[in-house]
């Protein structure tokens, strides 16, 4: 049974937020900090969401910001000409 509990401990605590972090592109430190803050602040329920709340986050921020690329020369052409017409 100790064994057990410590397999269950390692695969949450190390392995958990690894594959979090290369299936959401959230670091693993940010995804642990974010897990303690949460759970802390909100108890079961913060540590439940707080993963998922990261997710959402990261990609309503990721998702606003405009990335043009700014290296083409034809960019301010192409917004004047959308811009202005």
């Amino acid at each position: 049974m100790i064994f057990f509990l410590l397999l269950d401990e390692l695969v949450a605590d190390f392995l958990m937020p690894k594959f979090r972090s290369s299936t959401m592109n959230i670091r693993p430190m940010r995804s642990l900090f974010l897990l303690l803050v949460m759970g802390a602040a909100f108890g079961l329920t913060g540590g439940l969401l707080a993963t998922p709340m990261a997710a959402v986050t990261k990609a309503i921020l990721t998702g606003s910001i405009p990335t043009a690329n700014l290296q083409d020369p034809e960019v301010k052409s192409r917004v004047d000409a959308v811009v202005y017409p």
